[in-house]
């Protein structure tokens, strides 16, 4: 009888491991996922800035 219950508590156990690592895993996705759209992000700005910075390359030039 003891072994049954130890048994059952350790399923029960398993199962509650089981779902704790899901919900662990659904988070790490979601902030690898954050973490990637402010770096693209990050990547579209300076992109954005070198850009303008090239067209205003001549007019520089002009200047000096």
């Amino acid at each position: 009888m003891k072994i049954k219950i130890v048994f059952l508590l350790t399923v029960i156990l398993l199962i509650g491991c089981e779902k704790i690592d899901r919900k662990i895993n659904q988070q790490v996705e979601q902030t690898k996922d954050i973490i990637q759209d402010k770096i693209d992000q990050k990547i579209k700005e300076k992109s954005r800035d070198l850009t303008a910075l090239e067209e205003k390359k001549p007019m520089i030039y002009i200047m000096l």
